[in-house]
């Protein structure tokens, strides 16, 4: 009899330390799988198309999308706040991901943003042909233990900078304006961020922003807000500034480096003309007083510039 209870005991141990060991392999082949992550989310503040800032909050109908970074190509997955009405919330996504070891996932708002999570980095497009407008896309960045009971927190910041350009008061109307970096750093186009050290690439350089109507500037001075990459642009910008008949009116050039950040704005110089928005031409001769005829010894060579002001002194003719 007590042969037996041995041998039963021996055998309650040996399925105990099986099971063990499989729980153990298991959590060696932490797979992916289904499961459910509490996150945080804060939206932050974004440079607006006013030249003022934009705090946004959660809304009742908002989502926030999620990607599972990870991954090759994740499929971004969607969830809506639980806490609406504040900038602040808590989100509960359903995902794929390890179930003990930690993930780098990457949360994004608005939900319909143009962005894709491809190879370890995010890719979206920085316009190069614009209107004035700021479509913001804010993003954050989070390693943890997606099913731990703590969950994750991360706060989203916008991926571009914000340029605007100061537009002088004067009597003419603005319709187009062209940025380009001095040194030729890529500042639009095909725009990539890299989810390991957040650096940033862009493929093309130069942005043309085309108002939707021309800009009257007759009151006072203007701005034109500008999506713009974050780069170090070590020779500066060049803006050319076009009135409403296409022609080109002012520059605003700085030849020194400027560093554009993410989430950040930069103001430009005011520009500094135009100054004249037409030429002059000057005439003279001495018909007025001499009662003499136009001729060629008689008329002065007309005279043109852009500023300024001519003395012209008329020697009294030989009698």
């Amino acid at each position: 009899m007590n042969s037996l209870k041995l041998r039963l005991f021996r055998v309650l141990l040996l399925c105990a330390g099986t099971g063990l060991l499989v729980a153990g392999c298991s959590n060696d082949d932490d797979s992916p799988r289904e499961l459910s992550s509490k996150t945080t989310l804060t939206l932050s503040k974004y440079y607006n198309d006013k030249g003022a800032t934009t705090l946004p909050t959660w809304g009742r109908n908002d989502k926030a999308g999620l990607f599972a970074a990870d991954q090759s190509v994740p499929e971004a997955v969607y969830a809506a706040p639980i806490q609406p009405g504040s900038q602040k919330s808590l989100f509960l996504f359903t995902l794929d991901a390890p179930q003990h070891a930690t993930s780098t996932i990457v949360a994004f708002w608005p939900s319909d943003a143009n962005l894709r999570c491809e190879n370890g980095t995010l890719k979206t497009v920085i316009p190069t042909m614009q209107t004035g407008f700021v479509t913001p896309i804010l993003v954050g960045k989070a390693t943890a233990q997606l099913n731990a009971y703590e969950g994750c927190s991360m706060e989203l910041k916008n991926l571009f900078c914000t340029m605007y350009i100061s537009v002088k008061k004067g009597h003419y109307s603005v319709s187009k304006v062209v940025i380009k970096a001095n040194g030729g750093e890529a500042i639009a186009g095909e725009f990539t961020v890299d989810i390991d050290d957040w650096s940033t690439s862009a493929s093309e350089q130069t942005i043309t922003v085309t108002l939707p109507t021309p800009m009257d500037c007759s009151q006072e001075t203007q701005l034109i807000p500008v999506m713009i990459a974050p780069a170090t642009l070590l020779q500066g910008y060049t803006v050319t500034i076009y009135d409403s008949k296409g022609e080109d009116i002012a520059l605003i050039k700085k030849t020194e480096p400027v560093t554009l950040e993410a989430g950040g704005k930069l103001d430009t110089d005011l520009m500094a003309g135009p100054a004249f928005p037409s030429q002059w031409i000057f005439s003279a001769s001495t018909v007025g007083q001499y009662n003499s005829s136009w001729s060629a010894s008689n008329m002065l060579p007309s005279t043109s510039g852009s500023s300024g002001l001519s003395l012209i002194h008329i020697s009294e003719p030989t009698r």
